[in-house]
Order: structure tokens, then sequence, then C-alpha cells
């Protein structure tokens, strides 16, 4: 059976992409060992054999990992490397200077990503979005292959020598239909990453609709978040009293997420006009889909590929107009009609069109034919 060394520096051991997918998949037929941040030295789960890397906290525990995992691929016989951040560029090319085997998994658009890391200062941004763009177009030409997970992503890498998009689409085994028909404890969830322009349109939807809908409740589920948000976050509930309207979770495992989705009527996804969510795909559109709720989006490219305004799964707003969210929160909550509408449309299109299996099957092709070309050598 052939060997995988998947490795990353920056998503913990079950992340939902790295371990619930890629992983578990590959798991059905190779030997998969994932090295990524957790807090055991080793597991054996749904078939992957899992490694600890320390858990970041900091510049220098992401400093001391890649040196751990420098020893480890040094030691490795794997048949194949496959990694998923751009820190781990370097080791990627170590690995080709030891004639290996190397993916490069790319989640987002990282070049534009740049552009909005507050820690940066804005005056370096726009320098180090192209850097990063040479380097991991650098990078596509030497690697095997690289993944990608949205359009946009894949047309910047032209000089690569094999690529594909495996879109984030969810995993239809978390997903019981049995539970459809929940009791709703929320108008509206929004779940992952947040940042300040998220949260704004939350909290506004919530300021403007309090007086009609006193007990109107948020479901927000954090992924990723910057310290001093939450404290920001924190401080704003306090003081315009609405921590009764909202209900945080925080580092929720992937498989509860299905139930909190149920549990809400609405599910809104408010992406600012950045060029980040220009070219990146909100997996979670595709969750509310498969939960058979309508969706409130901001109306971005990446979006509105995905849209049949015939067949219609939500209502698209302008991102430049957030109030336009309270609106059509508004609308959904008070048209039950139109609400099931959307949602039974979203809920079809998600099971006939958007599922992990349909993913699984292009992993398994690029896998099968990287090691057929390079056995036929």
């Amino acid at each position: 059976m052939k060997k995988v060394f998947m490795f990353s520096s920056v998503h913990k051991w079950n992340d939902t992409r790295v371990f619930h997918k890629e992983a578990v998949s590959l798991a059905k037929g190779y030997f998969i060992e994932l090295h990524a941040p957790a807090d055991f030295k080793y597991k054996f789960k749904s078939g992957v054999h899992i490694h600890g890397l320390p858990q970041w906290t900091n510049r220098k525990t992401r400093i001391r990992t890649l040196f751990i995992l420098t020893k480890r691929i040094l030691r490795s016989d794997a048949d194949i490397f496959h990694f998923h951040d751009l820190e781990l560029i370097p080791l990627g090319f170590l690995l080709k200077c030891m004639n290996k085997i190397v993916i490069y998994d790319i989640h987002e658009s990282n070049s534009n990503y740049i552009l909005i890391k507050h820690w940066i200062p804005k005056i370096l941004r726009k320098i180090i979005s192209k850097i990063v763009l040479v380097i991991e177009n650098l990078a596509a030409k030497h690697m095997d292959a690289i993944i990608v997970t949205s359009t946009g992503d894949f047309n910047s890498f032209s000089n690569s020598k094999r690529k594909v998009i495996i879109y984030n689409f969810p995993l239809t085994q978390y997903f019981d239909t049995k539970r459809l028909n929940v009791s709703k404890k929320y108008d509206f969830i929004y779940h992952g990453s947040v940042t300040k322009y998220n949260f704004t349109v939350l909290l506004n939807c919530i300021k403007e609709l309090i007086s009609e809908i006193p007990q109107i409740k948020c479901c927000l589920i954090i992924g990723v978040i910057d310290s001093e948000l939450m404290k920001y976050m924190n401080l704003k509930l306090s003081v315009d009293n609405l921590e009764k309207n909202f209900e945080l979770f925080t580092c929720l495992d992937y498989k509860e997420i299905p139930q909190k989705i149920m549990e809400s009527r609405i599910g809104v996804i408010p992406l600012p006009k950045t060029l980040k969510f220009m070219n990146n795909i909100p997996t979670k559109l595709f969750e509310f889909m498969h939960c058979a709720i309508p969706v409130i989006a901001s109306d971005l490219p990446p979006v509105r590929y995905f849209f049949d305004p015939k067949v219609p799964w939500g209502i698209l707003v302008d991102p430049l107009k957030p109030n336009e969210f309270v609106f059509a929160i508004k609308r959904l909550l008070s048209d039950s009609g139109l609400a099931k509408r959307l949602a039974v449309n979203g809920f079809i299109q998600g099971k006939k069109l958007y599922s992990w299996t349909i993913e699984e099957k292009k992993l398994y092709a690029l896998y099968n034919e990287i090691f057929k070309k390079e056995y036929s050598n």
C-alpha cells in the first residue's frame, strides 16, 4: 500500500478539509500519516495515523514546528508528500530536491488574504502580496501538483505541472436528513472565520430588528478570530445589552455544526467586497443547503456562480449596502412560504450537485494520475 505523508503547521489535526475530508478519504486506499497541531503525540482515527505537532501560540512556536517537520520528513519513507500551508513551501522545495512526489494544497487565495492581514503594515501589504504570488507560482511550477478550491485560484496558476479544483463541498454523512424537522432555536446563523465586517453586519441586523422581534437570536459559531476582535465583540454585546440575542460557540467539532444549522431559520453569509472573497467560495453556503435552510449572502462572483435565479436557494445582497441583510432577514422571517421554497431548492441542489463524494473522486483521480506517471517513467 502506498504511503502518504500529509502535513500542516497551521491547521489543527481535526480541520474539516485536512482531516475529515481529504485524509479520511485517502485512507480508504492509502496508508495515511497526518502531521498537524494537536494536544496529543499520536492517535489512530478513521483509518488515519495522526502524529501531533505543537499547537502554535506565536511565531516562535511555528518556527519550532517547521524544525520538527523537517526532521520527520528526512526520516520518512513515504511515497508522496501532501502539504497545506504557504509557510511550508520551503519544505516542499526540500522534498523536490530529494526527488519526492509533492502536492501543494492551497485552501484560499493567499496573496489576496495578505491584503487584509491587520498585523502587516498597510504600506507593505501590496508588496508582500506580490511576493507571495511569485513564490506560489514558483512552487506550482515545480511541485508535482497543486490543489485549489476555486476557479479564481485555478486561473492564477498557469504554469503548474498539474492542477485540480477540489471544492469544499459538505460531507453528506454528517447532514442527517432525519434531523431536518428539529425545532428552531435561532433566527439566523453564521459560522466560520469572523472579521469586524461579519460581526458588524450581524450586530446591525439584531439592533435593527429587535424592536419588532424582541426575542430575535443569532447563532454565531466562531472558527478563526483575532483575540482583539473577540474582546471587542464581547464588549459591544455587553454595552449594547445584546448578550441574550447572541449565542456564541467556539471550537465546535465539524460534526456538531450541522445540528446548529438545522436549529436555525436562515443562514447568513456577510462577506466584504475584497479581493480574497472575489475568489474564494464560502463552504458554509453548501452546508446551509444540505441543512435545508434559506441563505442570505453577499452578491460576489464565487457565490453568484452557484446561483440560478430560476431556482433560487436564497437572496443575494449588495455587500456595499449591509442594511440589505436586515431587509432580507426580515423578509424571510415574515414570509414562511418563500423561506420554505428557497430552502427546498437549496436542499435539492446541494444533495444532487454539491457533496464531498464528487470531490473525493477527483482527489483519487489526481493521486492515481500522479502515481501512474511516476511509475511509468
